[in-house]
């Protein structure tokens, strides 16, 4: 049976193969995306998530009616966008225009072994994390992108170009006289990116307007090369210093192969007796449901986990650092006094909340008119993956707690990274606290896709348009932001405003990451 079921898979794989080289390397990129937009309208659908208070546009304008009259594009943001999307339009037109997909896999130096990859990076032969149960509700599936897997030639070609800039960090714009200095302690940017362009144009549009934004490093994540996303990144991406890193582990980079979808592992939904006699890799190992393992939803949590393991402890220019980090992805945009609020909370965590670990400047509530009082308040919760997984901000003490409970973090079977770190809080850390701005400093514009905003049946997604409102609500609520004082702190102080509940609730497994692989590999990049 293990032969029968590996040379059907052989089969498709080489039908679709064939069927790529005929549409054109770019347009592979397309049709991968594509795919992943419907990977994550699931996420979004079937999540845990409660419903949202309503978010958008139009609650906006209910809530700042002042704003209707300013509700406008800025010229020069819409060229930059078209100029973007034509781009792409053009590369998926003609791929012999992309930089990357023309390199020629037999000219590559041999592939080194990446400085972000942990020595025991795919951790195969790794003991068995525990017996996992096989009742319960099912979750549901992912799209099988399997399919569509790019030629070996272009996976090659993208392996050694992630390992040579994986072992060459370069400090963008480093030389950059009008930039200051970096500060030790000055709060570091992270921004996890796959490839949704359009909302990621208006994340670094946010970055730009960014009070001592020239003061901040940002370190942009990548688990997708996609090379208009990279040419808007060399293009506009000119007003402070930045590094790119590539997790190493991607679906694009390991098609056929876990941490990608192998070709002998399990199907989803394939009972456990019957993947015993298929012979598949993981039989052994389905989920709390019954259920093997989509890889489409376990690089959710690969990703932020070795991206937070790589800020903290592997990448020279970040472990170095003692200030704050603020987690982002790349749907979200900041106010302009994003920086200065890090800057007030972080500062007034010891003397408000000691036992808060973590500060958020971000909330799923609406945006409200009355910024004027709560400007410069907070309150204390015990931290929720509902509310608070967003605009997180870490020190390097609070890291040093969650990286010590990263086998409860990495053996739980939920491939949501949020939830697994509330639960490594309930069963390990003892509590995990935040303190909150009462007035967010992030707001979520990826109205579809992953854990999405709700929004009316039928109609568009329309980033633009809230980001527009947004801009607006921000000009004119200026003068009672935050400011950096001439000495580069912030000018006014944080007061407490409410206290919440400490302690951190227990969360139910939402499966999809039962499969000891997705554990071996969570643990090995954890650094001593």
């Amino acid at each position: 049976m293990r032969l029968c079921f590996s040379q059907v898979r052989r089969n498709q794989r080489l039908a679709a193969a064939l069927a790529l080289l005929l549409l054109g390397a770019v347009g592979l990129t397309a049709l991968r995306q594509q795919q992943h937009q419907r990977v994550q309208g699931q996420v979004g659908q079937h999540s845990q998530l409660p419903q949202e208070q309503e978010q958008g546009p139009d609650a906006l304008l209910r809530l700042h009616p002042e704003l209707q009259d300013q509700h406008h594009q800025q010229p020069n943001q819409q060229q930059q966008q078209q100029q973007q999307l034509q781009r792409q339009a053009q590369l998926n037109a003609h791929p012999e225009r992309n930089p990357l997909l023309n390199l020629n896999p037999q000219q590559q130096p041999k592939q080194q072994q990446p400085e972000l990859t942990h020595p025991q990076q795919h951790a195969q032969d790794a003991p068995a994390m525990g017996k996992v149960s096989e009742s319960g509700q099912s979750i549901h599936s992912a799209q099988d992108y399997a399919d569509q897997v790019a030629p070996e030639s272009i996976v090659a070609a993208l392996r050694a170009k992630v390992a040579q800039m994986n072992s060459n960090i370069v400090v963008q714009n480093n030389n950059d006289a009008r930039l200051p200095a970096l500060k030790p302690n000055f709060p570091v940017i992270v921004i996890q990116i796959h490839n949704r362009l359009l909302y990621f144009m208006h994340t670094i549009q946010s970055l730009a307007q960014v009070e001592n934004i020239g003061s901040a490093l940002i370190v942009l994540s990548h688990d997708f090369w996609d090379e208009p996303i990279m040419d808007y990144i060399r293009s506009n991406l000119k007003f402070c210093r930045y590094v790119q890193i590539f997790m190493p582990h991607s679906m694009q980079l390991h098609p056929e192969a876990f941490p990608g979808q192998g070709t002998n592992d399990c199907p989803r939904d394939l009972s456990k007796s019957d993947a015993r006699a298929l012979g598949c890799v993981n039989a052994e190992f389905p989920d709390t449901y019954g259920h093997y393992r989509e890889a489409p939803f376990a690089m959710i949590k690969h990703h932020w986990w070795w991206k937070a393991n790589t800020v903290f402890d592997v990448l020279q220019v970040t472990r170095e650092n003692n200030g704050p980090m603020l987690f982002l992805e790349e749907d979200h945009v900041l106010a302009p006094d994003a920086l200065v609020a890090v800057m007030a909370a972080t500062a007034a965590r010891p003397r408000l909340c000691p036992s808060c670990q973590l500060v958020g400047i971000a909330t799923y509530n609406p945006l409200e008119a009355t910024i004027d009082h709560k400007a410069a308040t907070a309150h204390t919760a015990a931290w929720l993956s509902a509310q608070n997984n967003m605009g997180m901000v870490i020190d390097r003490a609070a890291w040093s707690s969650i990286k010590s409970c990263h086998r409860d973090f990495c053996t739980f079977d939920d491939y949501n990274w949020d939830w697994s770190l509330q639960y490594a809080a309930s069963t390990c850390v003892g509590s995990l606290n935040i303190l909150v701005l009462d007035h967010p400093r992030v707001v979520h514009i990826g109205t579809c896709g992953a854990h999405a905003y709700q929004h009316s049946p039928g109609k568009p997604c329309n980033p633009a348009q809230l980001m527009d409102q947004l801009n607006a609500l921000w000009n004119y609520k200026k003068s009672s932001m935050l400011h950096f004082a001439a000495d580069g702190t912030p000018s006014e102080s944080i007061s407490l405003s409410s206290k919440g509940a400490m302690a951190v609730p227990r969360p139910s497994p939402n499966g999809g990451w039962g499969d000891h692989r997705d554990h071996a590999l969570c643990i090995a990049q954890v650094r001593a």
